[in-house]
């Protein structure tokens, strides 16, 4: 089995360096749009949005995504009664993406860029202990911006693949707290398929 994934491997290596001839190095990808699918972190976020490009340098790309995470425990306490907690935490974003690459030749091409977006966050929490039972529930809007660099491998004329890394910042506010944060992204990894 392992030489048999091995070599499909080396067959698919082989065929993508095959199909990167010498004159195809200057595409002209004014005007394409395509579906963009990305992953991003250890525990593969991401989101799925379209790319366009606005001439053969520049490109506007967005992106939607969403996250919707659950947690329940019951144990047992010391007077026989038994402690609950559930929470529950739903996050949804669109986010526009402009980007600006260096070279036109292909099939490698580095590019740089920055983005806005928002994200909205809803988390409910409900404990029920020896002290009472306590909920709570809270809404959020964050404004996000940031800078990233990629390059973007085009494996044919009509598919790519790109890794990204991004700083971020982020600025929140609602009836408690304000927030403003920064933080050095995960890298992403982005395929887009023209049509």
């Amino acid at each position: 089995m392992r030489k048999l994934s091995f070599c499909f491997v080396f067959v698919f290596c082989v065929q993508l360096s095959l199909a990167q001839q010498p004159g195809d190095t200057t595409w002209n990808v004014d005007g394409r749009t395509g579906l963009t699918f990305s992953i991003s972190g250890l525990y593969l976020g991401g989101g799925i949005g379209g790319k366009y490009w606005l001439n053969n340098y520049r490109s506007v790309r967005f992106e939607v995504a969403g996250s919707y995470d659950t947690d329940k425990t019951d144990r047992p306490l010391v007077d026989s009664s038994i402690y609950n907690y559930d929470r529950s935490q739903t996050s949804f974003s669109l986010t526009v993406y402009l980007a600006t690459r260096f070279e036109r030749a292909l099939p490698l091409a580095p590019y740089a860029g920055f983005s806005l977006g928002l994200r909205w966050d809803r988390e409910s929490s409900e404990y029920n202990s020896l002290t009472g039972k306590r909920s709570s529930d809270y809404t959020r809007r964050v404004y996000t911006g940031g800078v990233f660099l990629g390059v973007e491998y085009w494996l044919s004329e009509d598919v790519s693949l790109a890794g990204e890394q991004s700083l971020r910042l982020s600025y929140s506010k609602n009836s408690d707290v304000t927030s403003f944060n920064t933080r050095n992204s995960t890298s992403s990894l982005l395929l887009t398929i023209y049509f």
